[in-house]
């Protein structure tokens, strides 16, 4: 009688704690899935229980996060947008002046943005200049270079102002000069 009851007792203990650790296998797969909203319900002070209440807690976290990332998500969408917008305002601006725009670092050893119009006022592509940021300069004429180069020295490199050039003839291609 003793080794039937044992072994009853071992098969309903078998059967309670393998449906627990099933219930645990079938959350761990909802939430693999996608549904960080299943949570196991208490219940005891065993240690199934206590792996169940870990695991909420973790399903917790997890949401928490995935809803944190979501949101980031969406922010950096609608900043990208307006990166975008920016800048397709600002090329469609810079495109439509009639003098030659750009944007360049303050030692003249990058352009980040020049405007069409370099192309047809200085006669050379912009892509030449992205490539030799100061190229610019060896087709002023030599009588203007001095003036030039004193008021280029006289600035402050540091400053982010407008800079206004004073008038110079720049020489085209084909050997003619333009103003």
């Amino acid at each position: 009688i003793n080794a039937t009851i044992w072994g009853a007792a071992f098969l309903l203990i078998n059967k309670t704690l393998g449906r627990r650790f099933a219930d645990l296998g079938k959350g761990a797969e909802i939430l693999a899935q996608g549904d960080l909203n299943y949570r196991f319900r208490g219940g005891g002070n065993d240690e199934i229980n206590k792996l169940s209440m870990a695991f909420n807690e973790m399903a917790e976290r997890l949401k928490q996060s995935y809803e944190g990332l979501s949101v980031e998500t969406v922010n950096r969408q609608e900043a990208e947008t307006a990166l975008e917008d920016s800048r397709s305002r600002f090329s469609e601006l810079a495109d439509h002046i009639e003098d030659v725009f750009w944007v360049a670092s303050p030692d003249w050893g990058r352009i980040y943005y020049v405007s069409s119009a370099y192309e047809r006022i200085w006669g050379r592509s912009r892509l030449s200049l992205y490539k030799n940021s100061k190229s610019w300069l060896s087709i002023i004429s030599e009588a203007d270079r001095p003036m030039l180069y004193r008021f280029l020295v006289a600035r402050n490199p540091h400053e982010r102002d407008e800079i206004v050039f004073p008038e110079f003839r720049v020489m085209q291609p084909d050997g003619s000069m333009r103003w």
